[in-house]
């Protein structure tokens, strides 16, 4: 008699019998980390993608020209002519929020959280409107900036050289690939129709011309050649892997998973003691006594590992984690519009009482 765990396939079936299944699984790949050093330079860059960065330049050029408008054609500004000659001289210079420059300059330091004085402030309620608006808004994004940007400091980001298999098939220049030859993988990639795997397949043959180990039976062999090797990746079973990542923190695998395993023990064709395996693999399976024997035999404790490389990884904050900000800064313009449309409406009903504002202002 002979007994062995092997994967069920339909060719196998047609020769061999099965026992009840114990083990249901899938494939992966298991590759080498890529060192973080090369990407230290992007550090202050990677709390937010690129597109907050974009959207937060152009709504500072956009609160520019909207604070520039407001201040300059205020009537705030067109009453004080009358008593205050140095507002005339503002208007006529443009000098702070009415011109571009002193709105760009004095909106850009409350981004960066630079701070501002009493003289670079607008004098109109319009622009103290959408000034504070404009502060909140600021507040919002450098708080969830700061915030990210102590995780991206603290947790090591794992960069894979790809995540997929038609990932791989793009860097077949760079990286080489292997399986266990004589198993279902060899057998699967050489003879299958799908366009990933015949690729795959094919690119299998091209790099056994040159390496004969790309098809060597042992699986132990293929891990090893992974950690010697900076570009070499192996497709084999998710079990055997994931206890190899987890003895050493410099391997990793990819997301995808295909190939689905089902694995049995095998008996000769007709064989008599098909039965009374079964039913006992069965029991054991029904009882947990399988998932006992797995996590006391096969899964391994996960090291700990001192480079880092485990933790969790910090993830970059998109346009819909920071979409808050821009509602507080479209509330702060929306508001002030309507501080506007007030003081010019009031300038006209009732001019005096913007006059009484500005004697008050500069007493």
């Amino acid at each position: 008699m002979v007994v062995g765990d092997i994967a069920i396939t339909n060719d196998r079936e047609m020769v061999m019998d099965f026992t009840f299944p114990f083990y249901f699984g899938f494939s992966t790949v298991l590759l080498k980390r890529l060192s973080n050093e090369n990407n230290n330079w992007r550090k202050l860059a990677d709390p937010l993608k690129w597109q907050v960065y974009v959207l937060v330049i152009a709504t500072l050029l956009l609160g520019s020209i909207i604070m520039m408008i407001l201040e300059r054609y205020n009537p705030y500004y067109t009453t004080a002519l009358k008593s205050h000659p140095s507002v005339h001289n503002c208007l006529k210079n443009r000098c702070g929020f009415m011109s571009f420059y002193g709105s760009i300059s004095g909106l850009g330091l409350i981004l960066l959280n630079e701070g501002h004085t009493a003289d670079h402030e607008p004098k109109s309620i319009t622009g103290r409107t959408f000034f504070c608006g404009w502060c909140l808004f600021c507040l919002v994004i450098y708080g969830t900036y700061c915030g990210n940007l102590i995780a991206c400091l603290s947790v090591v980001k794992e960069i894979k050289p790809f995540n997929s298999l038609s990932e791989m098939l793009q860097q077949s220049d760079r990286y080489t690939w292997g399986t266990i030859g004589g198993t279902l993988w060899e057998q699967k990639f050489m003879t299958s129709t799908v366009p990933n795997f015949k690729a795959i397949g094919e690119a299998i043959r091209r790099f056994n011309e040159t390496d004969p180990g790309i098809l060597n039976t042992n699986n132990a062999y293929h891990i090893n050649k992974v950690k010697n090797e900076d570009n070499y990746a192996f497709i084999g079973d998710d079990g055997s892997i994931t206890k190899a990542i987890a003895n050493d923190c410099r391997l990793t695998k990819i997301r995808e998973r295909f190939i689905t395993l089902t694995e049995a023990f095998g008996f000769p064709d007709n064989s008599p003691h098909v039965k009374i395996f079964a039913d006992r693999l069965s029991q054991m399976y029904s009882s947990g006594l399988i998932k006992v024997l797995k996590k006391k035999w096969w899964q391994s404790k996960k090291q700990q590992c001192s480079d880092e490389t485990t933790k969790a990884e910090a993830k970059q904050l998109r346009l819909k984690h920071v979409q808050s900000a821009f509602y507080v800064a479209a509330g702060g313009l929306a508001l002030s519009a309507i501080v506007f449309g007030a003081e010019i409406l009031i300038s006209k009903i009732r001019p005096s009482s913007i006059q009484r504002h500005v004697r008050a202002r500069k007493d």
